[in-house]
């Protein structure tokens, strides 16, 4: 019980994490929408158990060390279900119901919207979408990159996702979208149809199962592509994947999956293209891959600071 109420205090101190406050406040806004009060979740102990069972199934911990974070959310989530939701239900509610969960450096996020759409969110990734999220529409923006899993909807409402460059709309489908500043900017279907578009051209790809279209910003051109199984990056379940990657889009990618600093202490960067697999691997095991195979090498300044070089 003293455990319980630290953790009752720490939301009430405003001392939780961005992503236990989203998912606190997310799972609230869908208590009012389905009209359940709070003197109903105190006396009915069903009730409160089940709301329990549901938060620990829509909480998952994610590839990349996002297990032991996750641990408190659903204790603090019942714990402010069981004994108060006063504050949230009836003081200072935005009118404006933006909701949005990032995932840091480092980490990967795995969660269901309400519509039993799966989301893996990227390292260093934001999606926001409407507290009324599935009733008018399916809408979603995404700052990143995620892999989505989209469930059919009986009325054939679409899902769409929004980035930076591109709007990508499906029905039901499993694909990835890419749109992260310094890398490469691509949509790639693992099942299913999926209508890409370009935001300013209005240009337009179809594409299907192991294709891929890739934006290219100077152009504005859409490029479409056939993959190879062995070459799509399946990176929500581990992989660290490059095909013809710059050296530019490596060190952004390994920044956000192990969170560090890279410095490149050379002031021309080569133009070759990088490709391999390197999954599984610590950052120091993917340097040491890119020493034998392209000559660069490194520094480890400490846990969060590494200095390349290339030769």
């Amino acid at each position: 019980m003293r455990t319980i109420r630290r953790l009752f205090k720490k939301y009430s101190d405003s001392e939780t994490s961005k992503v236990e406050t989203d998912l606190i406040h997310t799972y609230f806004d869908r208590l009012q929408k389905r009209g359940i009060n709070i003197e109903e979740v105190q006396s009915n102990l069903v009730l409160n158990r089940r709301i329990y069972q549901k938060i620990n199934q829509k909480i998952k911990p994610g590839i990349l060390q996002r297990s032991k974070p996750f641990l408190p959310i659903a204790a603090s989530l019942l714990l402010l279900l069981s004994i108060s939701l006063t504050h949230y239900f009836y003081l200072d509610k935005p009118t404006e119901k933006w909701l949005s969960l990032r995932a840091g450096n480092g980490e990967q996020l795995d969660f269901y919207l309400s519509d039993s759409t799966q989301v893996y969110l990227s390292p260093g990734s934001t999606l926001k979408y409407t507290a009324d999220f599935g009733d008018q529409d399916r809408k979603v923006y995404l700052d990143g990159e995620a892999f989505f899993k989209v469930r059919k909807k009986v009325n054939h409402q679409a899902f769409v996702v929004e980035s930076t460059h591109l709007s990508v709309r499906v029905l039901g489908t499993a694909f990835n979208v890419q749109d992260i500043e310094g890398e490469t900017t691509a949509v790639l279907v693992h099942s299913g149809k999926v209508k890409v578009e370009e935001r300013v051209t209005k240009q337009q790809q179809i594409i299907t199962a192991n294709q891929q279209v890739v934006y290219d910003m100077a152009s504005g051109q859409l490029t479409k592509m056939d993959l190879q199984q062995q070459e799509i990056n399946k990176w929500f379940n581990g992989q660290i994947r490059f095909k013809s990657a710059s050296l530019t889009e490596v060190i952004n990618t390994l920044q956000r999956r192990f969170n560090v600093e890279i410095e490149i202490k050379t002031t021309k960067l080569p133009t070759y293209p990088i490709s391999g697999d390197f999954t599984n691997e610590t950052i120091e095991e993917v340097l040491n891959s890119l020493n034998f195979l392209y000559g660069i090498t490194y520094v480890k300044i400490d846990e969060k600071h590494i200095e390349i070089t290339i030769h």
